[in-house]
């Protein structure tokens, strides 16, 4: 009896190690960005932010006093472009004539967020473009779009994300009301739910 004892306890000790370990490699594979454009792309209240800028609410006079101590930083009467380390922004006026509209981050291929780096921040995604001619598909959020790099037919936790756009919420785009949907690009693309980190082969077997 000791030693059947003895054995459920060393099989359950081996279970929760390498539960443990899996864990471990889950979290490697989706872990956060360890450098300052961790702190570019955050939860303002309710709403995404950079740099503490919210789309539709910050005032477009008071971005550009925020923005204007920054060293490489270019103004124009409807554009605001900041060059940082590894990254360029734009900043657009919003068309209610008062605050910021949309936000263009833009990476390098060797200093990009993981594109599990953006569902671990924002969730899943309401929708998923697919363009198979650029080797790129979208990670599509009611506010946000996220372009990013697939390599050899699949997409990772660990595909590059190259651009991110925060949209406009004062904007409406009559031609394409569901920001969920691209229904603008009509060629060599596919649209699909989000089907989770899989091979663009499944996504075309699931598309809508």
């Amino acid at each position: 009896m000791q030693s059947f004892g003895l054995r459920l306890t060393i099989t359950l000790l081996l279970i929760l190690a390498l539960a443990s370990g899996a864990a471990l490699s889950a979290g490697r594979a989706l872990r956060l960005p360890e450098d300052s454009r961790v702190r570019l792309i955050a939860w303002c209240e309710t709403s995404p932010c950079v740099m503490d800028i919210v789309p539709g609410e910050t005032g477009w006079i008071r971005t550009q006093g925020q923005l204007d101590d920054l060293p490489d930083r270019v103004l124009f009467p409807r554009q605001i472009i900041v060059r940082l380390e590894h990254i360029d922004l734009e900043f657009y006026p919003s068309v209610n004539g008062e605050s910021v509209g949309r936000i263009f981050l833009h990476f390098p291929q060797n200093h990009h967020f993981d594109a599990g780096w953006i569902v671990q921040r924002f969730g899943e995604p309401c929708g998923v473009s697919i363009y198979p001619a650029s080797d790129q598909m979208t990670l599509r959020f009611p506010f946000l779009l996220a372009n990013v790099n697939v390599d050899d037919d699949r997409l990772r936790p660990q595909s590059a994300v190259s651009m991110i756009s925060l949209q406009d919420p004062h904007f409406r785009f009559e031609a394409q009301p569901d920001p969920c949907i691209d229904n603008i690009t009509s060629r060599q693309m596919l649209n699909s739910l989000w089907k989770g980190f899989s091979t663009v082969g499944y996504y075309r077997a699931h598309q809508q």
